[in-house]
């Protein structure tokens, strides 16, 4: 287990102005507090975050690495970790491509693999991301469509909203959920730091009783490669891919 979160702070480590071809990229700190209502209580988690992603665009065909390490404290602390490339071909107007995971949490393993496009428009980005996530030690697997709109006050001021669906596995039980979220990033013009914030509500159909979720996240990012539109068109634009427990916690 040491061994693989060394592992993820290479990857965030390499993301790093110095890297040879990242020609764009961010490191964040971010805090969430998620609160989950089951109808007869309700649980608080608060999840500490430092990731990165970094971009190694060339023609035709480009990359993005996204790394992260969170700590997860509810009744006792808990670390989750993630690792993920996403390989895809970026056009004036169309982004086209594909993602594959790994997630851990606690020893329990996630991968997760999607399909990804994008949409653009001169100040907007239209995202939709098809998604397969497996826990197979939980028994727990998550299909999810996920749709956002990102536009652009400014080049350096950005927000957006997004809606996805889906359905989980666990063991002989399926149920259905939906989420939606707003957010937003600003940039200052003096300095490559940004900040973000966003509130994420989510619904499941859990048999026998309904299951609710809240989570708000605040963050600061130190971005090389330019402004927050550049980073959307010619460098990370494209967000992680969430885990099956993360999908589900948070």
């Amino acid at each position: 287990m040491r061994n693989l979160l060394i592992g993820a702070a290479l990857a965030i480590g390499l993301a790093t102005p110095g890297a040879a071809l990242a020609q764009t990229g961010h490191v964040d700190v971010s805090y969430a507090n998620f609160n989950e209502d089951f109808g007869v209580g309700d649980l608080d988690i608060d999840i500490t975050r430092l990731a990165g992603q970094a971009a190694f665009d060339s023609d035709p065909i480009g990359f993005q690495v996204d790394a992260s390490y969170a700590n997860w404290d509810v009744s006792d602390d808990f670390d989750a970790w993630g690792l993920g490339a996403h390989v895809y071909r970026r056009g004036l107007r169309w982004l086209f491509g594909g993602y594959v995971g790994f997630d851990s949490i606690d020893d329990n393993d996630a991968w997760t693999a999607a399909l990804e496009t994008q949409y653009y428009m001169p100040r907007s980005t239209f995202s939709a991301v098809l998604s397969y996530s497996d826990m197979d030690d939980q028994s727990l697997t998550s299909t999810a469509l996920d749709g956002r709109y990102r536009h652009f006050v400014t080049e350096n001021l950005s927000l957006h909203g997004g809606l996805g669906i889906g359905e989980f596995e666990a063991g002989s039980t399926d149920f259905d959920f939906w989420q939606a979220e707003l957010g937003g990033e600003f940039q200052f013009e003096a300095l490559p730091v940004s900040v973000f914030a966003s509130y994420r509500h989510a619904e499941y159909d859990v048999p026998l009783f309904d299951l609710e979720t809240d989570t708000a996240t605040i963050g600061v990012r130190y971005n090389w490669g330019g402004s927050l539109l550049d980073r959307d068109r010619s460098g990370p634009g494209m967000d992680r891919v969430l885990p099956v427990f993360e999908r589900l916690i948070t």
